[in-house]
């Protein structure tokens, strides 16, 4: 009885102390010219509890005038979600938001408790900044989930011409959601919607290459089991 009172407790314990992973979602366009819209859009993700499915998108002043094109789409991440939206401009800025929906198709309970966005600057014709040389900008980012988007969180990003140049535009937009975590029982989604736009700078688009979740798996029905069967377990053995 000791060594199965044992046995069930490490495997409960095992299950309990389930540590966080990382997922990239790899975003990608089926069409690689100026006129993407989130119809063209798809998220890759490794085998696992999280599926990503683009709902919709919003570009503000109609400020559209990108020249890259499928015969010619430039250098910069060409297969990625490249919103046609000059955020970055000095004289007509712009903004986007991107929707999508992350669900929930494993069986245990998750917590999202960290969402990094992996984003590129690019000229309008599709170059990195350090192939053309950009000077500094910066630019606003806001994630808001959950029902009615009611849960919000916003980060500025300044963007010198030293890091345009070392990382060729490239830079990771990180939020940390604390206790303001998703969680997702199986089967369930949560809505998200993510807005960039300009606090400075000129001639610069923003795309994306991908999105990681950092995730947390919570004890399944099974482990639960675990824990139960090892408390009758030392019931017994008590008596």
């Amino acid at each position: 009885m000791r060594k199965t009172l044992i046995t069930l407790m490490a495997l409960a314990g095992v299950a309990m102390g389930a540590e966080s992973v990382d997922l990239l979602a790899t975003f990608t366009s089926s069409d690689k010219s100026k006129d993407q819209t989130w119809e063209d859009y798809s998220a890759e993700l490794p085998e696992g509890p999280l599926t990503l499915t683009f709902t919709g998108m919003t570009i503000t002043d109609g400020t559209k005038n990108g020249s890259y094109s499928e015969a010619s789409p430039g250098n910069q991440f060409t297969t990625s979600i490249r919103p046609n939206a000059n955020v970055c401009h000095g004289g007509s800025p712009a903004s986007y938001t991107l929707n999508f929906t992350v669900s929930n198709v494993g069986e245990e309970l998750i917590d999202i408790n960290v969402i990094t966005f992996h984003t590129f600057l690019y000229s309008a014709s599709g170059n990195g900044h350090a192939y053309n040389n950009f000077a500094e900008t910066a630019f606003n980012c806001e994630l808001a989930y959950g029902a009615d988007y009611g849960t919000t969180f916003e980060s500025t990003h300044e963007c010198p011409a030293a890091v345009l140049s070392t990382t060729n535009g490239t830079l990771d937009v990180q939020f940390s959601l604390g206790d303001k975590f998703v969680s997702l029982g199986a089967g369930e989604q949560c809505n998200f919607a993510v807005t960039f736009s300009k606090e400075k700078g000129n001639g610069s688009f923003i795309g994306l290459s991908g999105a990681t979740f950092n995730i947390i798996p919570e004890p399944a029905t099974a482990t639960l089991s675990l824990l139960a069967l090892a408390g009758l377990a030392a019931r017994r053995r008590r008596k």
